[in-house]
């Protein structure tokens, strides 16, 4: 159960890290193509 425990405090700490990782490139791909 700890395992368990561990891995999804992994996922949870990853997440945010993933979405900082994207968001320069959704802010570049947004700005090279105005709608």
């Amino acid at each position: 159960m700890a395992m368990y425990d561990f891995l999804e405090f992994l996922l949870q700490m990853s997440l945010p890290l993933n979405l900082l990782k994207l968001f320069p490139v959704y802010n570049s791909l947004s700005s090279a193509n105005p709608n």
